[in-house]
């Protein structure tokens, strides 16, 4: 087991709660529906600072979810905001509304410290949608249903280096990495090229 992998995990962990409650998102998303922690941060597999929410709605409502984007848009560490309405998509991005925020752990309140130190800030997406979309939380449900320390240390060791990748996120995802360990009983980063290349895919 990669000790220094599991305690990086363990630690952005416990910074991204820290930090979920120093922002007040539980209670600020609520204001649009019922907000899940999803992916990484839900299921102890981080490797960077990222943070995932799902919001399930019966219906969208245009007014909470300015309202919510108002309250997080006035919280001093937030330097940055992206909103995406993909409510009649039909292509790669779910249908329903995107809020993604750009913030620190820390408090920082000068503008151009904000710029300076971007490469240290936490991203956090947030989806919004209707029940049957709630990917996010199916997968991170079907994550934890089989995920044990044997396999949480291959998917740690694997996307560690893939992360840095410029690939990751845009032609190979966290979905590969966590399809070729769980399903595959991949076991490192030698396997994974491997089960990329049989899905037409390499890093």
């Amino acid at each position: 087991m990669n000790k220094s992998l599991l305690t990086q995990q363990q630690n952005l962990q416990s910074d991204a709660h820290k930090l979920i409650e120093k922002l007040d998102l539980i209670n600020v998303l609520s204001i649009i529906g019922k907000p899940v922690l999803v992916g990484s941060a839900a299921v102890g597999l981080m490797t960077w600072k990222d943070i995932d929410f799902s919001v399930v709605v019966n219906e969208f409502d245009e007014n909470t979810y300015w309202e919510a984007i108002q309250k997080l848009y006035s919280k001093p560490t937030v330097f940055d905001m992206t909103i995406y309405d993909t409510r009649t998509n039909t292509g790669d991005y779910a249908t329903g509304m995107y809020i993604g925020i750009r913030c620190y752990l820390k408090d920082i309140t000068d503008p151009l410290a904000k710029f300076n130190e971007k490469k240290n800030s936490w991203k956090i997406d947030v989806w919004i949608t209707k029940p049957g979309g709630a990917f996010g939380v199916e997968k991170s449900e079907w994550i934890k249903s089989r995920l044990n320390e044997e396999k949480r240390n291959a998917i740690l060791e694997i996307k560690n280096v893939v992360s840095k990748n410029p690939k990751y996120r845009n032609e190979i995802t966290s979905m590969d990495i966590y399809t070729a360990v769980l399903e595959e009983n991949i076991k490192d980063l030698k396997g994974f090229k491997t089960y990329l290349s049989t899905a037409g895919k390499q890093l």
